[in-house]
């Protein structure tokens, strides 16, 4: 399925940081005012480094949008559970059938939950129970 694509090429260029490749991947729409210096504002920062990811589920929203439902862990340990949508446009503004799939971005920093929290370290004069 060429919308699932997209999302796991958008998935693999963010953990390797290669934001030009994120570039590649994302909606008409979105890309046509936005550069790669936006994706890092949004992806790059420390919080945001993915160890890895695994889309979850799927949902056929219509013939030009789809949903999915994917666990990203972070490089802290934090599991969360997001959301993203990819969009099948011919033109920037233009959802068509017959288009070129892309991912919105701003779906993917929806956050639907944490499944695990980050990983602390014990502070050092914290007493052993």
């Amino acid at each position: 399925m060429e919308a699932r694509n997209k999302l796991e090429a958008f998935l693999k260029a963010w953990k390797d940081r290669d934001f030009s490749a994120m570039m590649d991947t994302c909606q008409m729409t979105w890309a046509y005012t936005k550069s790669e210096e936006d994706l890092k504002q949004h992806f790059g920062s420390e919080d945001w480094l993915i160890k890895s990811y695994s889309i979850t589920s799927f949902s056929n929203v219509s013939n030009v949008k789809k949903s999915f439902t994917m666990e990203l862990t972070f490089s802290d340990g934090r599991i969360q559970r997001h959301a993203a949508v990819v969009i099948c446009e011919s033109d920037p503004y233009k959802p068509a059938p017959f288009g070129a799939w892309g991912v919105n971005p701003v779906s993917v920093i929806r956050n639907f939950g944490t499944i695990k929290a980050k990983t602390t370290k014990k502070a050092k004069n914290e007493s052993k129970k």
